[in-house]
């Protein structure tokens, strides 16, 4: 059964598989990641392809990620890196673990995830850097992705 008849056209998350396939939803193309803009001359097209743009930004980075990494061109999983990429994916990677770890939230409701720990309304909750690295590197590489588009088309 495909994926998509899972997950159903509203949904608004898409996600990326690693058979090099990246899932977008027509639900996506709503309202906050899109917005309608119809006849009115001031709307900012811009708007749309950068909340477009940083989600396929991020499902692309999956591919390079902590896991997404071992698999080769055709989806088998295998280690395809030379040691010195490796070497220098742990040396960055470790960056964005100690980063993402040093970020503390007050918590706003009874919060299970985020950080791997229980904390009700008003605690200090330090979020796992280790527990969000895929997320957090996907989510750089989206915005990476988004300031190239953007840098391209302004000049």
């Amino acid at each position: 059964m495909p994926i998509i008849t899972l997950l159903g056209m509203r949904s608004v998350s898409s996600f990326h598989l690693y058979l090099h396939q990246i899932v977008f939803p027509a639900g996506i193309l709503q309202f906050p990641t899109f917005y309608p803009y119809g006849d009115d001359p001031n709307y900012l097209v811009f708007l749309n392809f950068g909340g477009f743009g940083t989600v396929a930004g991020h499902e692309i980075s999956h591919g390079f990620d902590q896991n997404g990494r071992h698999y080769s061109e055709n989806g088998t999983l295998t280690d395809w890196w030379t040691n010195a990429t490796v070497h220098g994916f742990q040396k960055r990677e470790g960056c964005f673990v100690d980063q993402y770890g040093g970020f503390t939230i007050k918590a706003k409701v009874y919060i299970l995830d985020l950080a791997d720990e229980q904390a009700p309304n008003g605690t200090d909750v330090h979020l796992n850097g280790k527990l969000t690295e895929g997320e957090n590197i996907a989510d750089n590489g989206g915005l990476r992705v988004l300031k190239s588009c953007i840098v391209g088309l302004t000049g």
